[in-house]
């Protein structure tokens, strides 16, 4: 086993080991039992991210085996994991849902999220996972704009996304921290579906149909969808 295989593998959850946002499943599965709790989120919002997310987990038990796995990715790292290599799961998610989605798929030596007062994304990801390993450096699969802040520091950089500009933007900005010899990013990974589709019949998420209750409730989710798309990570 190389150096390469030796140095430990840390994983972004939504976007890049799912093709979903477990953030935005959670909300409409809150939403499902009931739509009222929608007027809450100002107020749990007041508090931070990590503060929302926490409040909506300590409601909602997501089923994750019904998440859309990246299988491409999915193989690529339990390949990994069954030559010894260290996997950690690092998200924004929940720490709830961390220890889920790590628990369900048996491959990730920790699992690592939000705390609830601490939102793991851009930077403060970055330092968790220096944190974390230390001086034996790492690697990194990640997805989006925020993974930019995490990418430049890592030994070999993993794009899982099908837009041109992340991956751009990815070689660019790792190779200003690195021999450019070094580069090695990668975009393997299934075109991924866009994450919520808005249609007349109603709202999809993931492939499975969410009814809407009324139109102006539905005006209501969209309006949200577009709020915590800005808010992610």
């Amino acid at each position: 086993m190389n150096q390469a295989e030796l140095t430990p593998l840390y994983v972004d959850l939504d976007g890049t080991l799912t093709r979903s946002d477990v953030l935005v499943e959670s909300i409409f599965a809150l939403l499902r039992i009931n739509p009222l709790f929608i007027f809450l989120f100002p107020a749990w919002l007041f508090h931070g991210k990590a503060h929302f997310k926490r409040e909506i987990a300590k409601r909602v038990d997501l089923d994750v085996s019904l998440l859309p796995f990246t299988q491409d990715l999915l193989a690529f790292l339990r390949t990994h994991r069954q030559q010894g290599r260290r996997l950690v799961l690092i998200t924004a998610s929940d720490q709830k849902y961390a220890d889920a989605v790590a628990e369900h798929t048996g491959i990730f030596d920790l699992a690592i999220g939000s705390d609830g007062v601490t939102n793991l994304s851009r930077n403060r990801k970055l330092n968790r996972i220096l944190a974390d390993c230390g001086q034996s450096g790492f690697d990194y699969a990640g997805n989006a704009s925020d993974d930019l802040a995490v990418w430049p520091q890592a030994k070999e950089a993993i794009v899982v996304s099908p837009f041109q500009h992340i991956i751009e933007q990815a070689k660019k900005q790792y190779r200003a921290y690195n021999h450019p010899g070094c580069c090695q990013v990668t975009a393997d990974s299934p075109v991924v579906k866009k994450l919520a589709t808005v249609c007349a019949a109603g709202i999809r998420t993931s492939g499975r149909r969410i009814s809407v209750v009324s139109a102006s409730l539905s005006r209501i989710y969209i309006l949200w969808i577009v709020c915590i798309e800005r808010l992610r990570g």
